[in-house]
């Protein structure tokens, strides 16, 4: 047997031993199997190659602030995985099976708690995930394969949680704009709009949008994974050739100003989950094979949909929930929200 297999393993927690208001946690991993240019690989039995990124952070500062027109509490996790297996001009010989696998998994917990800070903390909450990642089986160039089965497969799995909680005292408008949540507002305010805040907004395009806010969470995720067999030599399989490429990704954003009791500072949430998601498996070469499967599976992204309680918020999630792409959890006034979607004729029964 040959097995060339490669692992990339990051498990970590911020920590601040003075308290801080502020934990900031970036993290690249990468796993990668190549077998490129004149390599010759035989083997008698089987052959896998497998390549994977494992992942798990977990971000909570430990204190809060005081400044009403500032941060009280700011968590972020900039998060890279990449799993990656690559044969490029290569000639390959296996008498039975062929595997090549690539495997991400990724699971991101982001905390801003500074209603945990008690009475006297004020500002804004930031709580902030992005995440990428790239899980890929590639064969290209001019890889000559013979086997006795083949397979492709590439797996990705990617989870993450991002929680704001507001300050007792709320939050003031942050005049200098150096805060971070001024500066998040201002890098995702196209998601951070709404027809109540356009209405009232000067025309000025740079003040579109929501400006201030007690609490903030997003989730920025994007995920691609490809399982391709794309040589421009034919590959002999005597078996079967499986071609999967398979991403499930979860997202929960939770945004709760529930806590902020101030006489003067604004208690409002703002909660914003971005998914982005491409899952391809390719076939794009000749073969040779008992029997082919390909197959490229993309799981619905479960999603929080804040007080959905006027036309544009409640219908967008419902298109994408009938089109396949989220599993919308609509979070507010019951009696509202079926009193908009029976207004405006939306199913909100599946």
């Amino acid at each position: 047997d040959l097995a060339i297999r490669t692992q990339s393993t990051v498990n970590t927690a911020t920590y601040t031993g003075e308290a801080l208001p502020l934990s900031v946690q970036r993290v690249s991993s990468r796993a990668s199997v190549d077998v490129v240019g004149a390599t010759k690989l035989v083997a008698g039995r089987d052959a896998a190659l497998t390549a994977s990124s494992n992942v798990t952070t977990d971000v909570k500062p430990a204190a809060a602030g005081q400044d009403r027109a500032g941060d009280a509490s700011v968590a972020v996790s900039d998060v890279y995985s990449a799993a990656r297996v690559h044969v490029g001009d290569a000639v390959i010989q296996v008498e039975r099976g062929l595997a090549l696998e690539a495997s991400n998994i990724v699971g991101v917990n982001v905390v801003a708690d500074a209603a945990a800070a008690g009475e006297k903390a004020g500002g804004a909450s930031v709580a902030v995930s992005k995440l990428r990642t790239d899980t890929t089986v590639l064969v290209d160039g001019a890889t000559a394969i013979d086997a006795g089965a083949l397979a492709l497969h590439a797996l990705s799995h990617n989870s993450v949680a991002v929680t704001a909680k507001a300050a007792a005292q709320g939050a003031d408008k942050d005049q200098s704009g150096s805060s971070k949540a001024s500066q998040y507002l201002a890098d995702y305010q196209d998601n951070a709009r709404t027809a109540d805040s356009d209405a009232k907004a000067p025309a000025q395009s740079d003040a579109s949008g929501i400006q201030l806010t007690a609490a903030l969470a997003i989730s920025d995720l994007e995920s691609s994974t490809q399982a391709s067999l794309a040589s421009s030599q034919a590959a002999s399989v005597d078996g079967a050739v499986s071609l999967l490429s398979q991403s499930a990704n979860n997202a929960a954003v939770n945004a709760d100003a529930r806590s902020a009791n101030g006489a003067t500072g604004v208690g409002t949430a703002v909660g914003i989950n971005l998914g982005r998601a491409a899952n391809t498996a390719e076939l794009a070469q000749a073969l040779g094979a008992h029997s082919l499967s390909v197959s490229a599976g993309l799981s619905p992204i479960p999603i929080a949909v804040a007080h959905p309680c006027d036309r544009e918020s409640l219908l967008g999630p419902v298109q994408a929930a009938k089109a396949g792409l989220v599993d919308p959890i609509l979070v507010g006034p019951e009696s509202r929200i079926r009193a908009v979607a029976e207004e405006h004729e939306i199913d909100i029964k599946g």
